[in-house]
């Protein structure tokens, strides 16, 4: 119409798949308070993956990376994946038991024949215990109270203490 030129414009949209965050944590158990976890990234349609552990480190990058826990809590761990335009998260909940520390006090030591022991066990962390009496004889009680029948005999009485993941630690007392 009146000798003009008909002008046109045209755009090309690209549209990329939304990433979905994704992983599994493999733990290697370990009983000192700390812990190495190694991950297994499931996610799809990123490119790039930022890590955030929760317990103060700095954020890692890369598709999987490894971390240790340092001390005993419980932390959230937040993968953050990324197309570059579009991202998801999704956090774990990770916890790091502390490790039991073994510990009892005998509130008598001595006495005639047939004379009873009261064991206070003041063990930390530990979820089950094991009391060897030194005379042949056991216990699981937490706080046992314990009868010696043996005559001018010394006896070392020795507690292990579990932790809640199969962790342990042993008090030996003469």
């Amino acid at each position: 119409v009146y000798g003009c030129a008909k002008d046109s414009v045209s755009r090309t949209f690209t549209t990329l798949p939304a990433p979905s965050a994704s992983f599994n944590l493999a733990e290697s158990l370990s009983c000192n308070g700390k812990l190495d976890i190694s991950i297994q990234n499931n996610s799809t349609g990123g490119s790039s993956y930022t890590w955030n552990f929760g317990d103060g480190s700095a954020a890692k990058t890369g598709f999987a990376p490894s971390h240790t826990y340092g001390r005993p809590g419980v932390f959230t761990l937040l993968l953050t994946a990324s197309n570059g335009t579009c991202t998801d998260t999704l956090s774990k909940r990770v916890e790091v038991a502390a490790p039991p520390q073994a510990g009892f006090i005998a509130l008598n030591t001595s006495g005639c024949t047939s004379f009873a022991v009261q064991f206070r066990n003041i063990s930390q962390n530990a979820v089950a215990y094991l009391w060897d009496f030194g005379d042949g004889t056991y216990s699981t009680e937490k706080n046992p109270s314990h009868t010696y029948s043996y005559i001018n005999s010394p006896f070392t009485v020795t507690l292990v203490s579990y932790g809640e993941f199969g962790c342990i630690d042993t008090l030996v007392m003469p």
